[in-house]
């Protein structure tokens, strides 16, 4: 009985022991995969990223006010910070809404929902809740960022987010978020001259990144694009040294003409549009 019996327990240790180092095995499998994947997408996870879909309606209406309920749920932008991917982990800055940051560094695991995708973690740090991934996909020649979600169970996809590079490299990147600046270049950047010709003579121009020449002593400026609870204006802030604004003019765009005004206080205790102060024509993108 006892020969039977350390039989027994003998078959069991080896089984235990091949067990063991199969799921090792498995385990450094997953790992060196999804190393090899990173190594090969290491040039997309760059730059500044903001969500497709915001930066089409700015386009659109070419109010970040009208735009803005598009920011409330998620994730507004995303910014791989240099040398962001070391092993099987990437750091990474996501704003929530356009106003809340997120500094992070995450674990890639080489997902099974598809061959240019990563989870975000591991599968044990999602139990029930859904899967969150990460994916690059070329549409038009443009290479695309995805944010997807899987049913964890049936690995079907829930619910997808687009993003589009803004910014090549984080390093040049000063502003408040991804969004904040692609506002600025795309609507704002440009050579301008004033419609009415007694205001001043010569041209303004307004940079990428907030420069300003040619508008008195002003030599910044900023778009508002972070709205909390109901507004209806968007604003434009003009800065001489000082952090702090020394003309805030709302604003509004026809055409190719910026109407800049005074800023009127209301009743709620914000700012609304005044009298009209300047009318600038953009002459050059």
């Amino acid at each position: 009985m006892r020969k039977i019996f350390l039989f027994i327990a003998s078959l069991w240790f080896i089984w235990s022991s091949c067990n063991q180092s199969a799921t090792r095995s498995d385990s450094a499998k997953s790992k060196d995969l999804t190393r090899t994947k990173l190594a090969w997408y290491r040039p997309f996870f760059k730059g500044v990223w903001v969500r497709t879909d915001y930066c089409n309606e700015i386009m659109k209406t070419k109010s970040p006010d009208k735009s803005s309920k598009i920011l409330e749920e998620g994730i507004s932008d995303i910014t791989f910070c240099e040398n962001a991917i070391s092993n099987d982990s990437l750091r990474m800055s996501i704003c929530f809404h356009d106003h809340e940051w997120s500094d992070d560094t995450i674990m890639l695991t080489s997902s099974t929902t598809g061959r240019d995708i990563f989870m975000l973690g591991t599968p044990e740090d999602y139990e029930d809740s859904l899967l969150n991934c990460i994916g690059f996909n070329v549409i038009n020649s443009d290479t695309v960022l995805f944010m997807y979600k899987f049913d964890n169970k049936s690995k079907k996809l829930v619910d997808s987010t687009a993003y589009k590079k803004v910014l090549q490299t984080a390093h040049a990147f000063d502003y408040q978020s991804g969004a904040n600046y692609f506002v600025g270049k795309a609507l704002f950047s440009g050579t301008y001259r004033f419609l009415d010709s007694s205001a001043s003579s010569g041209n303004i121009s307004l940079g990428d990144t907030g420069l300003v020449t040619g508008f008195g002593a002003f030599n910044h400026f900023y778009v508002l694009t972070d709205f909390i609870g109901p507004n209806g204006t968007d604003f434009l802030e003009l800065y001489k040294t000082s952090d702090t604004a020394d003309e805030i003019y709302p604003f509004l765009w026809k055409g190719d003409t910026l109407f800049l005004f005074n800023d009127d206080p209301n009743e709620y205790g914000g700012a609304e549009r005044g009298a009209l102060k300047y009318a600038l024509l953009k002459i050059k993108n």
